[in-house]
């Protein structure tokens, strides 16, 4: 029987062939269960809290560990992928410096120094001035007569 129920039963059974003695200890005991209760659910309602407390003020360290462990993981895999990566990069500067060395092709630099792009700028202005006269009506007329 639980102390509360205890507790009840003794303030309604008043005329009780008990004595007084005995229904004073029994509502003692049942008091007793009863503050032990309270006292047992308060100290669990302040542990839930303090660990709720805990939880939340320990959740962010938890997360920057788990980023700390990605990072790791992304680091060991761009170390893993640098040895192939050097290595294409050596054949291509190789293959680059021997195709180089294989060409009598001039490049144009920027200084203009090998005459490229005034030959280029030539090169458009007699376009130019070809486009210019198969379009000119004057021409095509004179061509129409003389013919």
């Amino acid at each position: 029987m639980d102390a509360e129920a205890v507790r009840e039963k003794a303030l309604k059974d008043s005329n009780t062939s008990l004595p007084d003695s005995v229904q004073v200890r029994m509502m003692r005991e049942a008091q007793s269960r009863i503050d032990a209760a309270e006292a047992s659910l308060k100290a669990v309602k302040r542990r839930c809290k303090l660990i709720s407390e805990f939880m939340g003020a320990t959740s962010k360290y938890y997360k920057i560990k788990e980023n700390i462990r990605i990072q790791g993981v992304r680091l060991q895999w761009i170390r893993e992928q640098m040895p192939p990566l050097e290595a294409e990069l050596k054949e291509a500067q190789v293959s680059e410096g021997s195709s180089s060395a294989r060409t009598n092709k001039r490049t144009l630099g920027d200084d203009g120094g090998d005459g490229g792009d005034d030959k280029a700028q030539e090169r458009s202005a007699k376009k130019k001035k070809r486009h210019h006269q198969a379009g000119s009506p004057s021409r095509d007329s004179s061509s129409l007569t003389q013919a």
